[in-house]
């Protein structure tokens, strides 16, 4: 942290700014330097937020940090929000990521994502993928067997890109023998990111998540 980089308790007054772009650095400033300490003031903000449809913005925000913080009393709150399921929605998006990164146990355990994914729209597919790729999660065999089974139902969307890349991401530190054939599919998307995603994981290198 800077000389001149605001403190927790500046972060946490933001919060409550009356400026939504103030609210919104601050809540992405908390996630980023990882500040648990926010926890339940991102909540409570989160809360207040979504009284107003026009801030999704920062609610999106409010609730990526929610998940990197790990303010696990959050979990039942964004199922909620991944449970209306719209198709193409990036609140819900960051809301399933969250809500896999809060409730898994390790980087092993996929069980929330598989979870989702079994009532998951396009919006929720996507967010559950991102959790996988971006975190660099290693599920076990079985797991990620059903997870590409899920994975195979999507495809690119003009507009709103293509859940898989997530999935592309993650490929990079599962068995080839698992992987293969479902990144070579996804070398015929019409998203670049997912191309270049299956492209650096046949490698067995990770792409740096969008």
């Amino acid at each position: 942290m800077t000389a001149n980089a605001p403190s927790p308790d500046d972060l946490i007054a933001d919060l409550t700014d009356k400026a939504s772009a103030k609210r919104r650095k601050a809540a992405k400033l908390i996630g980023a330097r990882n500040l648990a300490e926010a926890g339940k003031a991102l909540y409570e903000a989160l809360q207040k937020e979504e009284a107003d449809p026009r801030t999704w913005e920062t609610q999106g925000e409010l609730i990526r940090s929610l998940g990197l913080v790990a303010y696990k009393p959050a979990a039942p709150h964004l199922l909620s929000i991944v449970k209306r399921n719209p198709d193409h929605d990036m609140v819900t998006i960051l809301a399933a990521t969250a809500y896999c990164r809060l409730e898994r146990q390790s980087l092993a355990d996929a069980s929330p994502v598989i979870a989702l994914l079994q009532f998951a729209g396009f919006s929720v597919a996507t967010g559950a993928f991102l959790a996988l790729g971006c975190d660099r999660m290693v599920p076990d065999d079985t797991a990620i067997a059903t997870i590409i089974g899920y994975a195979r139902q999507f495809d690119y969307l003009k507009g709103y890109g293509d859940p898989r890349y997530g999935v592309a991401v993650a490929a990079a530190g599962w068995p080839p023998t698992a992987t293969k054939s479902f990144l070579e599919e996804c070398l015929s998307s019409k998203d670049s990111g997912v191309v270049d995603a299956a492209t650096s994981s046949l490698k067995k290198k990770y792409l740096k998540c969008r």
